[in-house]
């Protein structure tokens, strides 16, 4: 699937980008509204831009601000790893 260039998330319109990013598969920054994904990431693109996505919902909702860095990352993955399978499934099949 490709990546989109743009998505709204919480009413805002956040741009993708795919660039070189030594070593991480993606990150996203809320003040400038940018969702970045590694073009040399061997994971799932949409599985990274999903993980990226909770980590935007997070930082504009202000819970990332509650969290330290380590468990705000510990959240992101598990919601990712336990949502990303199902909804990736539907948009796969979307009749089961």
């Amino acid at each position: 699937m490709r990546l989109p260039r743009k998505i709204t998330i919480l009413g805002n319109s956040v741009d993708i980008k795919q660039r070189n990013l030594d070593g991480i598969h993606g990150s996203c920054d809320v003040d400038i509204n940018e969702i970045e994904i590694s073009k040399d990431s061997t994971m799932d693109k949409d599985q990274v831009l999903f993980h990226e996505i909770i980590h935007y919902i997070l930082g504009k909702s202000g819970v990332s601000e509650l969290l330290s860095a380590k468990v705000e990352e510990s959240v992101v993955t598990a919601l990712e790893n336990g949502l990303f399978p199902l909804i990736h499934l539907k948009l796969r099949n979307p009749k089961k």
